[in-house]
């Protein structure tokens, strides 16, 4: 054998390797957690029993990233073992997940919620997305009116405190025009000079 067909061999040989070894690469697992203990967003909504919107799209994110998802409401499950298995948790919620709520789901319990904060303080990530920020109001600010959403500080909720923030209120939707500055900036290569969009 020559060795520029042995070197070639190696080369072929290392670069299957690779390629096995990313493509057997763990998916990443995340929990999808969409309890609504307030208002619940119709895109969460499971219909006859049928996932919802964000839930079909997020698997076909999965399909295409590697990430395996697990959708719930069920915050009875919350607890350090349970968390233990998914390296992220995605929160679509909103109001006291302590309670059964909006939705009538299984709520947590305070040891559930304390195990997630715990979960992400050792390592595991979070995602908060729209409504995350509308949950776990501190002494029940999001019942009060006009005078709502006192900064309470470092006696503000232990959520409110890990998340940075909480959800005031919005006003009335509207549309909005979007002008395009960079088309090159992810998920506008095909959405021209402008665009309206209803927020």
């Amino acid at each position: 054998m020559s060795r520029k067909f042995i070197g070639r061999f190696v080369v072929l040989t290392c670069f299957l390797a690779i390629a096995v070894t990313v493509s057997a690469a763990p998916k990443k697992k995340i929990l999808f957690f969409t309890k609504s203990s307030g208002f619940e967003h119709s895109v969460i909504s499971w219909k006859n029993g049928q996932p919802g919107y964000a839930e079909k799209v997020l698997l076909k994110l999965g399909e295409k990233n590697g990430w395996e998802f697990t959708f719930s409401k069920d915050g009875s499950k919350f607890s350090k073992d349970y968390l233990s298995q998914f390296d992220a948790v995605f929160f679509y919620t909103t109001g006291d997940l302590c309670s059964p709520g909006t939705d009538k789901q299984p709520p947590m319990t305070p040891e559930g919620k304390q195990a997630l904060l715990e979960c992400v303080r050792g390592g595991k990530g979070f995602i908060g997305t729209h409504a995350a920020s509308d949950t776990f109001h501190t002494n029940g600010e999001d019942k009060k009116d006009p005078d709502r959403y006192v900064n309470h500080g470092e006696n503000a909720d232990a959520y409110v405190r890990f998340l940075g923030g909480e959800f005031i209120k919005h006003g009335a939707q509207q549309v909005a025009k979007n002008t395009v500055t960079d088309p090159k900036f992810p998920g506008c290569e095909n959405a021209g000079h402008a665009f309206a969009l209803q927020e």
